[in-house]
C-alpha cells in the first residue's frame, strides 16, 4: 500500500478503480491463507482494522483526524456502487 501512494495521489485516476487495487493487490493475498483461520472476536478487530487502514489511505483520509470508522465506510458507499467489506469475505471463506 506504501509504495502505491503516487496512484492514491493521482486525482486522474476514479476512487472506483483505487478502491479495486487493493482488492486485485493486497487482500487477494490476505485472503490466500484465511481459511483455516479460527475467526476470534481479537482477529476480526484485527482483519476490519487493516481494512479501514487501507481505505483511508486510498480516500486520502489521514489517520490522525480522527474520522469514525462509520463515516469513513459512508464516504467510500457514497463513491463506489457496490462495496464489501473484507470481514464479510473472510467469513465467505471459512
Amino acid at each position: 500500500m506504501g509504495k502505491l501512494k503516487s496512484i492514491w495521489k493521482d486525482q486522474n485516476i476514479s476512487l472506483q478503480t483505487k478502491v479495486k487495487l487493493p482488492y486485485a493487490l493486497v487482500y487477494s493475498i490476505f485472503l490466500y491463507a484465511c481459511e483455516p483461520w479460527t475467526l476470534t472476536a481479537d482477529l476480526q478487530r484485527r482483519i476490519q482494522t487493516m481494512e479501514l487502514r487501507c481505505l483511508r489511505r486510498v480516500l486520502g483520509i489521514p489517520y490522525n483526524t480522527h474520522t469514525s470508522n462509520e463515516e469513513v465506510r459512508r464516504t467510500l458507499t457514497q463513491h463506489v456502487n457496490h462495496y464489501e467489506d473484507l470481514l464479510t469475505i473472510v467469513k465467505k471463506e471459512n
